[in-house]
């Protein structure tokens, strides 16, 4: 990491946006790993320690895909477009082979469950889904609001130019 990627790190307030999806994958899986207390505990011959070292390592790993995640498209954001295909390619392969590793790896160690597992790594979903509601949340914490949408003028819009695309159409 460059040293320009660990203080934006440390500054999680300026990155919004990978605050409220780490948080997100932090709060799915501590539902996930409640759960899998509450059903497991009835359960007879099912490990929970097993279970929540399965899923807090596959939520673990989800935060560092996240992170490589931002990573890539803060790259890709800089290059132009042929280049930025080819290294947000580059970056998803890497993830897709990170994610295959660590379920084999987990699956041959015996530490945890794989589906536990696979259940942390899917953290990153549900934290992408809680990320409107965790938005709301963030702007509570830091006392801010989103800015109100404005309609565009005439000069933004090329109003002319749509005006005439659009008597074409009518016609």
């Amino acid at each position: 990491m460059t040293r320009k990627e660990v203080k934006t790190m440390i500054n999680l307030r300026k990155e919004r946006s990978l605050l409220e999806l780490l948080t997100g994958i932090l709060v799915s899986g501590g539902v996930l790993g409640l759960a899998g207390l509450l059903f497991l505990f009835w359960g007879k011959g099912v490990s929970i320690a097993k279970y929540e070292t399965g899923l807090w390592m596959g939520v673990v790993l989800s935060l560092i895909l996240a992170i490589l995640m931002w990573r890539s498209l803060n790259k890709a954001f800089d290059l132009s477009e042929k280049d930025a295909a080819k290294v947000m390619v580059g970056n998803y392969l890497t993830r897709y082979i990170i994610t295959g590793v660590f379920l084999i790896a987990l699956h041959y160690s015996g530490k945890g469950y794989i589906l536990a597992g696979f259940l942390g790594i899917m953290s990153i979903k549900t934290g992408a889904y809680l990320q409107p509601l965790l938005h709301r949340f963030f702007n509570f914490i830091f006392h801010e609001t989103d800015p109100v949408p404005m309609p565009l003028t005439e000069e933004e819009t090329g109003s002319e130019e749509s005006q005439n695309n659009s008597e074409e159409v009518r016609v």
